[in-house]
């Protein structure tokens, strides 16, 4: 089994474990999600999938360990995998990266020198880049398995942007790195807060009835549903917070809008420099908690109380943030961040 603590950084209660019960389910998928991943972009989507189903078929309602897993990834690929695997479950620490390019003209085009350095024991592992040249954006996927690798392409255009681990293959330190599915990593120290600013009652339901959605849909356990006039500085900065409504609504939320510099007014939010007024748009976002970095703000800011309902009536798959329009996530994407991007003039 597998944790995630607040740093980033993914740590083992133990190194080998059955998993034979529905609640062994939710503590491994962290870590066990990447190397699935990783196994998926090593050994090819028609491998990996031969070994799943022949891994589901062997061990449905049954019994299966690591050691098992192993075995059986192994004789399907052909491959000795068990490094590659047990570097995602045995390691407490996650890839530690530098990156550096050298960009020249050569001949009618541009060669791009990229350095991958990884400053812990090296992992091997699979991530894809990103590089915007003139129009288009080109994508290419790595392989790391040594401490420093370069890689050489050729481009028609001049590159003015390259961002390596473009789709989170691996997890990386970003200082902005939640998802709506991190609350999940430590949802026994959650609470949910509503506004009481008007509407209370309504905001009040809504609220225990998103509760009790998240726990029948996971958690099994319902958390705390506080006021927004009642939060205390223990809340504020020992807990993940689940911010309900809007400013108009919710006092907290303008809060916390003006310590992360959001702009959110009543029944309307500015959001990558869109504004959204229509009052089917709504916008959830995870945030590190401003009164501590190691706690989550997950806010969902709606323009109506129609649109909140929407909003809270399911458990949405949601990444960093997520623009809704009724009961349906239009655009969404993670946090920019410019730590594993470089731009070129």
């Amino acid at each position: 089994l597998y944790t995630v603590n607040k740093e980033g950084t993914i740590a083992p209660l133990q190194t080998s474990r059955i998993y034979d019960k529905y609640n062994h389910y939710q503590i491994p998928r962290i870590k066990g999600t990447y190397l699935l991943h990783q196994l998926r972009l090593l050994l090819g989507t028609t491998v990996f999938s031969n070994l799943m189903n022949e891994v589901h078929d062997a061990y449905r309602e049954s019994e299966m360990s690591t050691r098992d897993f192993i075995r059986a990834a192994n004789r399907i690929s052909g491959r000795d995998l068990e490094n590659f695997i047990l570097q995602w479950l045995s390691r407490s620490d996650i890839p530690d990266v530098d990156i550096s390019t050298d960009l020249n003209p050569d001949n009618e085009q541009w060669q791009l020198s990229l350095t991958i350095r990884q400053n812990t024991i090296p992992y091997h592992f699979l991530t894809v880049i990103a590089v915007e040249a003139g129009d288009r954006i080109y994508y290419h996927l790595l392989d790391i398995e040594s401490a420093e690798q370069t890689f050489l392409y050729n481009f028609p255009d001049k590159p003015t942007k390259l961002t390596f681990n473009d789709l989170r293959d691996i997890p990386l330190k970003y200082d902005s790195y939640y998802t709506w599915a991190n609350y999940f990593d430590d949802f026994h120290h959650a609470k949910i807060v509503y506004g009481t600013k008007r509407q209370i009652e309504a905001n009040h339901t809504l609220a225990l009835r998103f509760n009790t959605t998240l726990a029948d849909r996971y958690t099994e356990e319902l958390k705390p549903v506080i006021k927004d006039s009642e939060i205390s500085v223990d809340d504020m900065q020992n807990y993940d917070l689940i911010v309900l409504g809007s400013p108009s609504d919710n006092s907290f939320m303008e809060t916390l809008a003006s310590e992360l510099d959001l702009d959110i007014k009543k029944n309307m939010f500015v959001w990558q420099n869109q504004a959204y007024t229509s009052p089917e748009s709504g916008l959830f976002a995870a945030f590190p908690n401003p009164y501590n970095v190691n706690r989550t703000v997950y806010l969902l800011v709606a323009n109506s109380a129609l649109q909140l309902y929407h909003m809270t009536r399911d458990r949405y798959p949601m990444p960093s943030w997520a623009i809704f329009e009724n009961d349906e996530i239009g655009e969404k994407g993670f946090h920019d961040d410019d730590a594993y991007r470089i731009y070129f003039e």
